[in-house]
């Protein structure tokens, strides 16, 4: 079951792998349907991990992740984000997306 805090989507799959309790107390998670997070573990969050995922997109961390200054991971279209083991954060945002459409003039299809 999952902490009031987490919100998931239909058919999406999370798995926390080895993270501390006291970090999972300071995860703010939303994700849409059909979304996958697989972390193998987070030792320490100093202040807080914000994860948006809209449908259909992927977080992958590895173990023995810190954190130290609020980290945000926006995913607002299909995407992946890999990230290896033994990583360190420091304030930071990740965005997968800057949410702004761009057209080709002759297409009119979407190039971003």
């Amino acid at each position: 079951m999952l902490p009031q805090h987490f919100k998931a989507g239909i058919n999406s799959i999370i798995n926390l792998g080895s993270t501390n309790p006291s970090a999972i107390e300071r995860i703010n998670l939303r994700c849409g349907d059909n979304c996958t997070i697989q972390i193998g573990g987070i030792e320490v969050i100093n202040t807080q991990l914000t994860i948006y995922m809209n449908d259909n997109a992927t977080l992958l961390m590895g173990n023995k992740q810190k954190m130290n200054g609020r980290v945000d991971i926006y995913m607002h279209e299909p995407s992946t984000v890999s990230i290896g083991e033994g990583c360190l954060f420091a304030a930071c945002d990740t965005w997968t997306s800057d949410m702004h459409n761009i057209y080709d003039a002759t297409t009119g299809q979407r190039i971003n």
